[in-house]
C-alpha cells in the first residue's frame, strides 16, 4: 500500500490484527525508492506514537522543528499529535521498520 502524504513509498504490513492478531501495535516495512526526496510529507498522527528503525539507506528526519540525518541502525521517535517528516536522501533505496502504537486507525484523540 502507498500511504497518504507519502511519495515513492510502498508499505508492507508485517504485524497487524489481520496478520497475527496484534491489537496494540502495528509494524510496517516501509520501502522508499525513486528520486531522492521521496518519503513522507509533513504530517501527524492523532493519538498514535511512531518509531522508525532504519535498515538500509539514509533519511532526513524532522520532528517538531528538529532535523537529523539517520542511517542503518539508527532509530527515531515521533510523539503523537506532532508534525514530522521522513525523507530519503542519497541514491540508495530506503528501507525502514515503522512501529505504531496503537495501530493507525484505532487511536482516539
Amino acid at each position: 500500500m502507498t500511504p497518504d502524504d507519502h511519495v515513492g513509498t510502498v508499505n508492507k504490513r508485517l504485524i497487524v490484527a489481520e496478520t497475527v492478531g496484534a491489537r496494540r501495535m502495528e509494524v510496517i516495512l516501509g520501502i522508499v525508492e525513486g528520486p531522492e526526496g521521496g518519503g513522507s510529507l509533513p504530517h501527524q498522527h492523532s493519538g498514535v506514537e511512531q518509531a522508525n528503525y532504519v535498515l538500509e539507506g539514509r533519511a532526513r528526519v524532522e520532528v517538531a522543528g528538529q532535523v537529523q540525518e539517520l542511517g542503518p541502525g539508527d532509530m527515531c521517535f515521533f510523539p503523537a499529535n506532532t508534525d514530522h517528516a521522513f525523507t530519503r536522501i542519497g541514491d540508495e533505496p530506503l528501507r525502514v521498520l515503522v512501529i505504531y502504537s496503537p495501530p493507525l486507525g484505532t487511536a482516539r484523540a
